[in-house]
This record gives C-alpha cells, structure tokens and sequence, in this order.
C-alpha cells in the first residue's frame, strides 16, 4: 500500500516538473520569436528605382511592398516634393534618411509604423523666431530738445506697423512694440531720428537740430512772414505735400492727423453727416457753458458762435469755420498754427483761442501750368458694433424680462398681452425680421475735381482754379456740394505789386428725408417696414387694443426737403510798396458778401 502511493506521488511531481518545463520553453521561444521579429521590421530590406516621382508617390510604393505604415502631418511632410532614387536591397531606414537628408523632415520608426516629423533643429529656429515676433515690450521715454527742454507734440511711430504716439506736455511717450522693432522719431525742425529696440525698454533721447530745415520754414501770422529761427511765439507750419499726404477729406480731418495741439471733435450724434460743422479747438474748452451743443447739426448751426473757436485767417482776412470748411484742399499751400498768447499781441482779444493761418496758392515762375486733380471718397456705415437679436430672439428676451407677464390680479390683461405676444411671435414664425438699421443706410460715393491754371510773365500773372467737390453721406440723400472759381492776378510797375484775389463759391447742402439714425436703432425686428405689395405703411405696428408705432421710413417717400446753402463772393487786393529792401508798406481791401437760404418742408399728415 505505501509502494502504490509513493509511485503516485511520484507520478504528480513528475508531471508538475514537466508541466513548468514545458512552460519555460514556451516563453522562452516566444521571446525568441518577438526579438526575431523586431529584427526582422528593423533589418526589412527594399529595392527601389524611382526618377523625378513626388514624395508621396514613395510612401505608397513602400508601403505597398512592405509592412511599414506612415503616419505623418501634412504640415510636417512637403508630398509635392520631387525626387529621385535607385536603391538595391537597402534598409529601409537607410532609403528614408537618403530621401529627407536635404528637407526639414525627419524619420523615427518604431516597429512597423513610421513617423515622419519635422527637424528640431529647424523647429526650434521656428519657434525662436516665433517667440520674438511675440514678445512685445511697452517702451518709454522722454524727448528734448538741445537745451534739455522736453519737446511736446514729437511723432513716435513703428516704422513696420506705421502705429505711433505723440509725446505729452512732459516730453514723455509710452507705446507698445515688438523687439525687432525700430522705432522712428521726428519733429517740425529737428533732425527725424530711427532706433533699432533690441533689448531696450527705456528710450530717453535728445533731438538735433536741423538747421537746413529751420531755415527753409516761414512762419506766416496773416500780417508778416518770419523764418522760424527769428520767431518767438510757439508756432508750427504744415505745408502742402503734408497736408496731401494726411488726407483729402477736408483741411481739419488733414490737420488733425498731423499735429496733435489741434482738437477736432467727433460728433456721435450727427455720425458722418456731410453737412456738420466740426467742433475746433486749440487751447481747449472755456469754463463758458454752450446753450446749444450740437453746433452745425443744422441749419440754425451755422450761425451760432463757438466761444472755443480759434480764428481763422484766410490770405490775411477774417474768415468763418464754413468757408474753411469747404475751402478746395488742392488750393491749400500751408498752414500756420499760432498756439500762445503772443499772437494777441497782432490779432488782440480774437485770438485769445489760438489763430489758424491758411495761405493759398501763390503764383510761381513758371511760364505756364495747368494741373488737374480728381479723387473719388466714399463714406461706408460701419455697423460692425451692432449685435442686434433677431424676431424670435427679441421675443424670447421681453418674454423672460416679464413685458407679456402681468398681474396676476388682471386677467384682462393677461389676455390681452397673450394676444399680443402670439400675434408677434405668427409674423416671426412667418419670416418678419426687419433689418431697420440698414433701411436708411447706403454706401456715399463722392467726388472732387479740381483745374488750375496759370500763365502771365514776370510783372503780370494770372492763376485761375475751378473746383467741385460732391460729397455723399451714408444717409440716404445726403449731401454737401461746392462749386467754387478763384482769380489770382499779380502786377508788378517797379517798387509797387498789385495783388488782387477774388473767390467765388456757390454751396447746396441736402439733409436725409430719411429722419435720425437713432429713430431706426429704436425699433423692433418684428415690425413691418414695407407691406408685401412694396407700399411704405404709416405706422410699423398696430396693436389689438390700438396702440400705434409710427413707422419712420414713411417720412422718406413724402418729398420732404430740408435744404440749405449759400452764395459767397470774396474780393482781397493787396498794395505793397518796397520803398527799401528793408522797408515795406502794405495796404489791404477786402470785400465779402454772402447770401444764405434755407428751405424746409415736411408734409402734414393725419392719421
């Protein structure tokens, strides 16, 4: 009996010993196997003859006789590029280090799946670029002058993005650039200065005199010309190509973006009204109050005193706001800013808001010159910043803020808000969404024609210019358009000049029938502007228990006129005697008449 179980327990440990042999040398073949297999995909050999085939052309050819899948960025891999390659039973590692050696693509295979990536090397000089295009530094400074003064109203710009500041009262200047950035620095009489900012976040610089220049600017006052290095007053001169360069629109959006002492208000109100007067100033506002703020907003405006308006001199006469206004920019040959108060000193208490001092055209040595000048302007609504709701989202807002929601003491009402609600919601569901911002908008084209000519000798000249300028707002009908003819004529009889300058100038300016912009803002989508057969309805809505919305776009189609202008004759002669080199008189007569009408008519309906 103890032999019988000794032999089986024999048996069983027999049978476990052969059990984990049999195991070990499964696991060791298959170990075997997995290395033999890896090398096998690392040791994969390919033959290759390809000429002038693109890249991706290759990766389907190897693909299709071999095991290996890519996996790859578009971005990463040029497959477009071409190539050429003969290869006899070479790994496939060795094909593909041959095909990418010259590109910014590398290779990485891990068993059979192939990536292609681009370089790091390449990468990383990427991304260093990147990185330093998106370093932006905020660099300061201050600007003076030789003597350590600081100098206000200096031009700082980026001469990449052409974005620039003024310095301030204080000289100083902040502005936002890249570090590859050069920073360009000039001023009216002062050497313009570039520096590159590398690594610098302080910039304090002193400018240079530029004498050449100092001696070519005059400064003109409207009574006398002065170089500038023997003028005291704080003054600056704009000449003619940079006024043309700044702008064509008219002489103050052209002054406003040149020299920063001079202040052109935007009016929100009247938006790009061709017919608004600007709001000008110098020396700032008065503690004086405005009854009437919305000065030129209409045709009372025009005749309505700012007690913040500069003087305006024209040719060395008294001019108003409307006649520099609509003065031809082409006409223009500089500009004189008197700034302090030392032109009271020739112009008394009038100046007291600084002065402007317009020159025109003068006449030149040549023997004849004719020039033309035309430019096209357009006004376009932006309407970017309206993020208006639609019908059924309008709806859907007054729901929630309770407008349909009443007492709940009322039933009367509820009903009745109910109905309401459900007759707006039908004509929503119906397709009513009413756009009204762009009813009265559209895009003004305008035009500006100009022809000079001139022609005489040495002692007798004359110059002649004719001028339309048409410009159209973005209300629909809106206008503004001058005509206007000037006479120069020079005589010179030895030590006397005669100078005789005579202006013409007819101006028809047209308001929009279509009413304030702000009218249309007020409206609610789901109000009917037009019926379906096209006709304009007197009211946008009526309600059950008739409450009525008048509808604005009716006020369009009555013919209303609301029109202005003007007729304005101006006749200077000028008499200068040289009765020395260094002594001169002058006499000056000047002529303005001006006539103004205004017609307005709106038509009386009951409803």
């Amino acid at each position: 009996m103890k032999k019988l179980l000794n032999k089986e327990r024999r048996y069983k440990s027999l049978l476990k010993h052969n059990l984990k042999m049999k195991l070990s040398l499964l696991f060791i073949f298959s170990m075997v196997f997995m290395m033999q297999a890896n090398t096998t995909f690392s040791q994969k050999k390919i033959t290759l003859n390809l000429n002038d085939v693109t890249v991706n052309f290759l990766i389907n050819e190897i693909e299709s006789k071999t095991e290996y899948r890519f996996v790859y960025k578009l971005i990463d891999v040029d497959l477009n590029r071409k190539i050429s390659i003969s290869v006899i039973d070479q790994p496939i590692s060795a094909v593909l280090t041959k095909v990418f050696e010259e590109s910014s693509t590398a290779h990485n295979i891990i068993e059979s799946q192939v990536f292609l990536i681009e370089k790091t090397t390449q990468n990383s000089k990427e991304n260093d670029v990147k990185a330093k295009e998106k370093i932006q530094e905020s660099i300061k400074g201050i600007i003076t002058d030789e003597n350590n003064n600081p100098l206000i109203g200096v031009s700082v710009y980026n001469k990449k993005t052409k974005r620039g500041v003024s310095t301030g009262l204080d000289g100083s200047f902040s502005i936002i650039t890249n570090t590859e950035d050069v920073l360009v620095f000039s001023y009216l009489g002062y050497k313009t200065e570039e520096i590159l900012i590398e690594n610098q976040k302080i910039i304090n610089l002193q400018m240079k005199v530029d004498a050449t220049s100092l001696d070519e600017i005059v400064i003109s006052t409207g009574i006398f010309k002065r170089k500038s290095s023997s003028f005291t007053g704080a003054a600056v001169t704009i000449n003619k190509e940079q006024i043309k360069r700044a702008g064509n629109a008219n002489i103050f959006q052209a002054l406003k973006n040149i020299d920063p002492s001079i202040a052109v208000f935007d009016n929100f109100d009247l938006g790009s009204n061709p017919n608004a007067l600007p709001e000008v100033q110098i020396r700032g506002a008065s503690t004086f109050p405005q009854e009437d703020s919305n000065l030129g907003g209409s045709l009372k405006g025009n005749y309505i005193k700012d007690p913040n308006q500069p003087l305006f001199i024209l040719n060395g006469f008294v001019s108003s706001l409307e006649q520099i206004f609509d003065i031809d920019i082409n006409r223009v040959e500089s500009v004189t800013l008197l700034k302090d108060a030392a032109s009271k000193a020739i112009y008394g208490a009038r100046a007291a808001n600084g002065v402007v001092v317009i020159e025109t055209q003068s006449l030149s040595n040549e023997k004849v010159l004719i020039t033309y000048n035309s430019s096209m302007d357009l006004q376009v609504p932006d309407l970017t910043s309206y993020n208006l709701t639609n019908s059924l989202q309008k709806l859907e807002a007054e729901k929630i803020d309770g407008v349909y929601t009443p007492n709940l003491s009322q039933p009367d009402e509820y009903v009745r808000l109910q109905q309401l609600y459900n007759a707006r919601k039908k004509l929503a569901l119906e397709g009513l969404d009413t756009d009204w911002i762009a009813k009265p908008l559209e895009t003004g084209i305008g035009q500006r024609h100009s022809l000079t000519a001139e022609l005489g000798g040495d002692d007798l000249r004359i110059l002649t210019n004719l001028s339309i300028n048409d410009v159209k707002g973005v209300m629909k009908g809106s206008e503004r358009k001058n005509i206007a003819a000037n006479f120069t004529t020079f005589y010179r009889v030895k030590n006397l000049s005669f100078r005789n300058l005579t202006s013409i100038t007819s101006n028809n300016s047209k308001d929009s029938p279509y009413g304030d912009f702000s009218e249309y803002v007020k409206m609610n989508p789901y109000w009917r502007a037009e019926n379906i057969d096209g006709s304009i309805p007197f009211y946008a809505e009526i309600n059950p228990d008739g409450t009525r919305y008048t509808n604005p776009l009716y006020n369009a189609g009555l013919n209303s006129k609301f029109e202005s202008g003007y007729f304005n004759f101006i006749n200077n002669f000028y008499l200068e005697w040289k009765i020395t080199p260094e002594l001169m008189a002058t006499t000056r007569v000047g002529i303005d008449i001006k006539y103004n009408d205004a017609d307005e008519f709106n038509w009386s309906v009951k409803k």
